[in-house]
């Protein structure tokens, strides 16, 4: 999520289902291989780090790496949006809402809620003899795959 060289420190933010964690490699506590890895690590890089973790003065959770403590997990194809910037074009978050939840953890937080909610309410129908039943949409003039050219035209 974040990439800050800093000559002889780099700072890494990292971020899955449960949150951020902040990854510190300094030159003096890894291999050289490791060290050049965190140079030239891109944003949406997969990492695996191991090393010390402790709180900074600010209270952010941080791993400091140690040792060859760095490998990489999964190289980023595609650069993310640049998240500083936020994504603020809301046809955009709709229609490629994987760039959205990158961009935005409040919004991952909303689709587990409403996964959690949906989940829910099924268990509760179903332990009382409900079924489910998807039912497709009733219109007037078929569209989608169902849709025919009309001889009208």
């Amino acid at each position: 999520m974040l990439h800050r060289d800093n000559g002889k420190l780099v700072w890494l933010k990292l971020r899955d289902h449960t949150g951020d964690l902040q990854v510190a490699v300094s030159q003096r506590e890894v291999d050289e291989p490791a060290f050049a890895l965190a140079k030239l690590l891109d944003l949406g890089d997969v990492l695996i780090a191991r090393g010390r973790v402790m709180k900074t003065k600010t209270g952010e959770v941080t791993v400091w790496a140690q040792g060859a403590a760095l490998q990489p997990a999964a190289k980023c194809l595609i650069p993310p949006p640049e998240k500083h910037a936020g994504l603020h074009d809301v046809e955009l978050r709709y229609r490629r809402r994987y760039v959205d939840m990158w961009a935005t953890p409040e919004t991952v937080r909303v689709f587990q809620v409403r996964s959690r909610i949906v989940s829910r309410i099924r268990r509760y129908m179903d332990e009382r003899g409900f079924v489910e039943v998807e039912t497709p949409m009733l219109q007037q003039l078929a569209g989608g795959a169902a849709a025919r050219r009309s001889s009208r035209t």
